[in-house]
C-alpha cells in the first residue's frame, strides 16, 4: 500500500491519499512511503521522500524496509500516524 498525496496534474493517486489531512502543508510527498508484509511482518519503506519518514522519532533510511509494531508512531514529514495492527 502506497501512502502519499494525489496529484491530478500528473494523474497520480496513491493507494491511501493523505490530501484531506493537509498533506501538502505537512510535507507529505506524492509517493511518500510503502507499507507491506514481508515474511509475515508488517514493514514500512520510505520511497525517497523529501521531508523524510520517522518511526518513533528515528528517521528511516530511504529504500530500507523496517518492521512496524503495534503502537508505533509513523511520521510522514510533519503528519503523525499511530500504527494499530
Amino acid at each position: 500500500v502506497t501512502l502519499g498525496r494525489s496529484d491530478p496534474v500528473s494523474n497520480f493517486f496513491p493507494d491511501l491519499d493523505l490530501t484531506p489531512f493537509d498533506a501538502v502543508g505537512n510535507g507529505v510527498g506524492r509517493r511518500h512511503v510503502r507499507i507491506f508484509v514481508q515474511s509475515g511482518q508488517v514493514c514500512v519503506e520510505d520511497l525517497d521522500s523529501t521531508n523524510g519518514t520517522f518511526r518513533n522519532s528515528a528517521r528511516l533510511a530511504p529504500r530500507q524496509p523496517i518492521p512496524l509494531a503495534n503502537g508505533d508512531e509513523l511520521r510522514l514529514g510533519n503528519l503523525a500516524l499511530t500504527i494499530q495492527l
